[in-house]
C-alpha cells in the first residue's frame, strides 16, 4: 500500500464529461465521475434504484438510513458506515418507511498499476466503518463540486479522490485485487476495455491480441474468470450506464457513440441488464 501517497500531482476536468483525473505515482489513477447529495424526509417516496455496474460508488450517509439489498442479504446504510454495492451483482436500494435518509455518493474508478480497474474486484468491503470517524463537510463538497468556478471544482475533486485514498488505504485489499501475473492477458484485457465503445467480433479482438480465437478464449477465460466476448459486455454496460449517470447526452447519442445503430435496440439491450429503460435508469440514479 506504499504507492498509495497522498502526492497527488495531476488532474482535469471536463465540462461535459464532469471527470476528474487524479493520478497518484507509481501506475495509480483514480478517476472521479461524480458527487452527489441527496436527502429525503420522512414521508418522500423512494424509487428503489437497481445496480449492477463495474464503477465503484462510495455511499457515505450523513443522517438517517437505508439498505442496500443483495439478493436476500440487507446491508445497513448508516452515519459512520461507508456502503460499497460489489460490482456486477444485481443489487437494489431501499430507504427505510417512515425514516429520513441524507447521503453523499462518490462515483469514482480505480486503476492499478497493472493496468487493471480494481473497483470491479474485491477491493473493498460491502461495509466498512470510517477509518477516521466521518469525513467532515461532504454536503460543502458537493456544493464545491457542483459550483460554477472551476478552481472549486477541482479542489472539490482533490478532496473527493484523497477520501477515496484514505478508504482504500484503510479498508481496501490490493495484494488480493493484483494478483493476475500474465503480461499477455493484462494486454488483452486493456484491448477489450479499448474497444467497449464500439462493436466488434471475438475473432477481431483476438486479432488484435495477436492470438488465434480459440487460444485467446481459452486464456482469457483462465485468468479472468470470464471469456473476453462477456468481459466486453460487461464493459460496455459498464460504460453505459457510467455515461448515462455522469453526463446529460441523449440516450440516442450514447447509444451511437457504443456502437449502436438502432436506438432502439440499445434500449432493449440495456434493459435486458439493468431491468430499466436507459431513461429511467438515469432518472432513479440521479435521484440517489
Amino acid at each position: 500500500m506504499d504507492a498509495l501517497t497522498p502526492d497527488l500531482y495531476f488532474f482535469s476536468s471536463t465540462s461535459e464529461w464532469a471527470e476528474s483525473l487524479i493520478d497518484i505515482g507509481h501506475g495509480w489513477a483514480f478517476s472521479l465521475h461524480s458527487i452527489r447529495h441527496v436527502a429525503y424526509g420522512p414521508r418522500d417516496a423512494f424509487d428503489a434504484v437497481p445496480q449492477w455496474t463495474q464503477d465503484l460508488h462510495l455511499v457515505h450517509t450523513i443522517a438517517g438510513a437505508g439498505w442496500l439489498n443483495i439478493g436476500s442479504v440487507r446491508v445497513e446504510a448508516r452515519p459512520g458506515v461507508v456502503v460499497v454495492p460489489p460490482p456486477f451483482v444485481r443489487c437494489r436500494w431501499e430507504k427505510l418507511a417512515g425514516v429520513g435518509w441524507e447521503m453523499v455518493n462518490l462515483h469514482v474508478g480505480i486503476t492499478s498499476p497493472a493496468g487493471v480497474p480494481l473497483h470491479e474486484r474485491d477491493l473493498l468491503p460491502i461495509a466498512f466503518p470510517l477509518p477516521d470517524g466521518g469525513p467532515r463537510e461532504l454536503t460543502d463538497l458537493y456544493h464545491r463540486w457542483n459550483a460554477d468556478s472551476e478552481l472549486l471544482r477541482l479542489e472539490a475533486a482533490a478532496e473527493a479522490v484523497a477520501l477515496a485514498v484514505r478508504h482504500v488505504r484503510s479498508a481496501g485489499q490490493v495484494d488480493a485485487a493484483v494478483r493476475r501475473n500474465d503480461p499477455e492477458m493484462i494486454r488483452a484485457r486493456r484491448i477489450v476495455e479499448a474497444h467497449a465503445d464500439r462493436f466488434i467480433t471475438a475473432s477481431a479482438l483476438a486479432a488484435k491480441a495477436g492470438l488465434g480465437p480459440r487460444e485467446f478464449d481459452r486464456r482469457f477465460r483462465a485468468c479472468w474468470g470470464v471469456t473476453p466476448k462477456s468481459y466486453w459486455q460487461s464493459c460496455r454496460f459498464g460504460l453505459a450506464q457510467s455515461r448515462l449517470i455522469s453526463t446529460s447526452a441523449h440516450v440516442g447519442r450514447i447509444a451511437e457513440e457504443l456502437g449502436f445503430t438502432d436506438v432502439y435496440y440499445f434500449s432493449r439491450w440495456f434493459r435486458s441488464r439493468a431491468g430499466l429503460s436507459p431513461s429511467e435508469f438515469r432518472r432513479r440514479s440521479r435521484a440517489m
